[in-house]
């Protein structure tokens, strides 16, 4: 973009504290005006055109400098969706007691709730941070293969 480095850190750094920011707005608009599923459902579009307009963006010859706000707006409005997320997966595990089960071998355990639902969590933060981790990773492969050609 021709900023320099002191701008370029100044925007990772806002989109940063904004990343934050945003899912308080999410989480406040969720529990009190539209509901979760209305507002995982508009985070997921702005997130969509976010994206969008980063792919877009990204091409030298179309960049115009006048969408910068665009994308630093629409990426931080992503937030709506991420604090809603984790409360509609615990959502769809009904058992609210304790209950025994027979497994296939014969044998009778017994099913706890509290600690079925850590395993749930355990297993969908894993999963997001695999997700991180793959995003970095091939991002960063990507660009560096491109940077220093």
């Amino acid at each position: 973009m021709g900023k320099g480095l002191q701008f370029a850190n100044t925007f990772v750094l806002l989109f940063t504290f904004l990343s934050y920011l945003t899912p308080l707005l999410g989480a406040w608009m969720a529990d009190t005006r539209i509901g979760r599923h209305k507002t995982i459902a508009i985070g997921d579009l702005i997130c969509g055109i976010a994206h969008v307009i980063l792919v877009i963006g990204a091409i030298p010859s179309v960049f115009p400098p006048c969408i910068l706000p665009a994308k630093s707006k629409s990426l931080t409005l992503a937030g709506l969706f991420k604090p809603n997320l984790a409360p509609m997966v615990l959502d769809r595990y009904q058992d609210q007691h304790q209950f025994a089960k027979v497994l296939k071998s014969g044998q009778k355990v017994i099913v706890d709730r509290e600690t079925t639902v850590q395993r749930i969590m355990l297993i969908f933060y894993g999963l997001i941070n695999v997700g991180a981790f793959f995003g970095l990773a091939t991002t960063f492969n990507f660009s560096f293969r491109f940077s220093f050609s």
